[in-house]
């Protein structure tokens, strides 16, 4: 019997619980510290996808939501949907309805880094996506700064924002959030009017944006900054799997300022998560890469074609 007077015994993991905003103690490393603030991040997330005309998810995905490093406090929701803004503005309402603190909005046909999301909350800021490239031949990037309103200027992570140049990756702001993983507060989107993804004219015949560009300029217009997390790589399915890579000059640790070039891979689907190294045997078919001012605008028509 264990008297009623008996000392407790001390716990070595006592300094463990410990607020996420607070100093933890400085015998732990650094990774092991920011390993520790991640277990106890107070954030609630809604990790969610939708599928569209099937339900059919490919295992490429699968296999990169299951490997996503997440917050305790976290829920996983399928939206079915109509189209693309009817996937997202389903999944933004779930996490504002249900008292989540952020969307994590992912698309089937892309593949995410193992800490992305984990790395994203770590920026805290309003709306921030992963740097991926078009699914659509000529794979320009989606990132860059404003151009006209309701348009972007394809650009690449180098000072210049040309291909090639010297590297400047990290937290950027950008014209474009959209598919490549876009985490977005709860808050930022109750300091906007809703619906957030469908505009007039959505679905129509020759509408030439989409949901992601509508969303976009909407957060500008009510101050809300979007970024691009431009060290996080996103992959998309075209043709196979393509993925934005950078080479540089010079061998060594890859630093901003390097000299270099930003290509494609494909199927380097390793890099990402645990899964396997090559995933199809597909070739690109000819596709060309032009540097940003060789890519064409596309015209700005919201409503019906005439």
């Amino acid at each position: 019997m264990i008297s009623a007077n008996a000392k407790k015994p001390e716990t070595r993991f006592a300094a463990l619980r410990v607020d996420p905003q607070s100093t933890v103690p400085g015998s732990f490393s650094p990774r092991l510290r920011e390993r520790l603030r991640d277990v106890v991040r107070p954030e609630k997330v809604l990790v969610g996808f939708f599928t569209m005309a099937s339900t059919d998810l490919p295992v490429e995905f699968v296999t990169s939501l299951i490997e996503l490093q997440k917050p305790r406090h976290h829920v996983i929701v399928h939206q079915p949907a109509r189209t693309q803004a009817d996937g997202r503005e389903g999944l933004c309402r779930a996490a504002v309805e249900d008292g989540y603190t952020h969307a994590f909005l992912m698309d089937v046909d892309m593949v995410y880094p193992r800490q992305m999301l984990l790395d994203l909350l770590r920026a805290d800021v309003d709306v921030v996506c992963g740097f991926a490239l078009s699914r659509h031949t000529p794979h320009f990037p989606t990132f860059g700064p404003r151009g006209a309103r309701f348009g972007y200027v394809p650009s690449w992570p180098t000072e210049g924002g040309q291909r090639n140049g010297k590297l400047d990756v990290g937290l950027r702001r950008t014209a474009i959030v959209g598919g490549a993983g876009m985490l977005v507060r709860v808050d930022a989107l109750l300091r906007m009017p809703n619906p957030w993804f469908f505009f007039p004219g959505e679905g129509a015949r020759g509408l030439a944006i989409g949901e992601d560009v509508w969303f976009t300029q909407l957060c500008e217009d009510h101050g809300i900054e979007t970024w691009c997390a431009t060290n996080q790589h996103v992959g998309h399915q075209a043709k196979c799997w393509i993925l934005p890579n950078w080479h540089a000059a010079e061998g060594g640790p890859v630093s901003n300022g390097d000299l270099g070039r930003w290509d494609m891979t494909v199927d380097g689907l390793s890099n990402l998560y645990d899964g396997p190294a090559q995933v199809t045997e597909a070739s690109l078919n000819d596709s060309i890469d032009p540097d940003p001012v060789q890519v064409p605008r596309l015209p700005v028509r919201i409503g019906a074609a005439e």
